[in-house]
């Protein structure tokens, strides 16, 4: 992809993801299908019961900011949501029912998964330095390489910038440029299919 001025301005203007997170609704939206699909790790749900959590958590969000807020009937944001202009949730018929099915688009789970990363950083890097004096403790030095091995990268790339951080600012490191070494992590498709997914390094050694 190209991260110039025209291609991003034309996925501003069309990315349901995008349109996802500019939207004044994207607080409501985004957490409620987090709590009712991501979360509980959930793929399809009938509209009678994604409208009624939906109701239940309009009805205490009336409470908390005024009668105002939010003053459609769930199922009005559920068809909006799943509308072509937004294209956040998709709305289909099994075939042996005629009650409407809505899952998750792929905008959509990329957007929640994005805002989930927004915090992790801090998070992952204070696990990453546990790890690491944990492990010199016993030892004057660990590479990276070994690190991963001894506790495979749970949140991937974001996982592995925090290791790289780390060398650069927190522990004593020699980097070995002579030396590669392949980082391997599992990660989860779109489709929700796991892939593999590796980096290729110079040797980083952290020292006690």
């Amino acid at each position: 992809m190209n991260f110039d001025y025209s291609t991003l301005d034309v996925l501003r203007q069309n990315h349901p993801a995008w349109r996802l997170l500019r939207s004044d609704h994207a607080p409501l939206v985004a957490s409620f299908l987090h709590r009712t699909f991501t979360a509980p790790n959930v793929r399809v749900i009938s509209q009678a019961d994604l409208a009624e959590a939906l109701e239940d958590e309009l009805y205490a969000l009336r409470e908390q900011l005024g009668p105002t807020a939010f003053p459609k009937a769930a199922s009005d944001y559920l068809n909006d949501w799943a509308a072509n202009d937004k294209g956040w949730l998709r709305k289909f018929y099994r075939q042996d029912s005629d009650e409407p099915q809505f899952d998750l688009t792929p905008a959509t789970e990329k957007a929640i998964a994005w805002l989930g990363t927004l915090t992790e950083r801090s998070f992952v890097g204070t696990e990453s330095r546990l790890l690491i004096r944990h492990v010199l403790q016993d030892r004057s030095q660990v590479t990276l390489r070994e690190l991963c091995d001894t506790q495979p990268l749970q949140q991937g790339l974001a996982e592995l910038v925090a290791y790289l951080q780390l060398a650069g600012d927190t522990f004593s490191t020699v980097v070995d440029e002579q030396v590669s070494e392949t980082i391997v992590w599992r990660s989860r498709k779109d489709s929700g299919e796991q892939q593999t997914r590796q980096a290729s390094l110079p040797r980083v050694i952290f020292v006690r």
